[in-house]
C-alpha cells in the first residue's frame, strides 16, 4: 500500500474515531458529554488504536511510494507526489522518528482502553493531533522554507 492509502484507510478513520470518541460540548438540551460507557465501546477504542500503532510501522518501512496517482485520494485535489517522495526519501530517519512517536502514543492509548482512563484519552488525544499535525508540516504540506526560499533574496538597505 501507498503512503496516500494506509492515510486514508488506516490512520485516519483510526485517529478520527480516537478524537470523537471522548468529547463534550452543550446543544438546545444542555451539557452532553461523549465517551465510552461500556465493554463493547472501549474493545472499539481499543481496537483503533491498535491499528494506529500498526499503521506506524507500515509508514516506516522504507521506500514505501507516496501515492499511486498523482491525486489525493479523498478529494482528488492535485497532489505534489515528486516532492513528497523526495522529502521522505531524504529525511526517512525523521519519518522513522515520528512513526516511532505515533506507535508510542498509541500504545498509551490501549492502555488508556484498557484502564478505562477518559482523562487520558482526552491528554493523549492532544498528543496525537500534535505529532499527526508535526509529521504532516514536514512531509505532506509544503514546508515553509520551500516557500520562503523560492522567494527574491533581498540586499538590506544601508542607513
Amino acid at each position: 500500500a501507498t503512503f496516500q492509502e494506509i492515510m486514508d484507510s488506516v490512520v485516519d478513520p483510526s485517529s478520527d474515531y480516537i478524537w470523537h470518541a471522548v468529547s463534550s460540548g452543550i446543544d438546545a438540551k444542555g451539557l452532553y458529554e461523549n465517551k465510552p460507557r461500556n465493554a463493547a465501546q472501549w474493545h472499539e477504542f481499543r481496537r483503533r488504536a491498535i491499528a494506529l500503532a500498526e499503521a506506524a510501522n507500515l509508514i516506516a518501512v522504507p521506500g514505501r511510494r507516496v501515492a499511486r496517482g498523482d491525486r489525493t485520494a479523498e478529494s482528488n485535489e492535485p497532489l505534489p507526489v515528486a516532492e513528497i517522495q523526495g522529502r521522505l526519501d531524504r529525511q526517512h530517519d525523521q519519518l522513522v522518528g515520528f512513526a516511532a512517536a505515533l506507535r508510542d502514543v498509541s500504545m498509551k492509548l490501549v492502555d488508556a482502553a484498557d484502564r478505562q482512563d477518559v482523562a487520558a484519552v482526552t491528554d493523549l488525544g492532544g498528543t496525537l493531533d500534535d505529532i499527526c499535525e508535526a509529521c504532516h508540516l514536514v512531509f505532506w504540506y509544503p514546508p515553509q522554507s520551500e516557500s520562503l526560499s523560492a522567494a527574491p533574496a533581498q540586499t538590506p538597505a544601508k542607513p
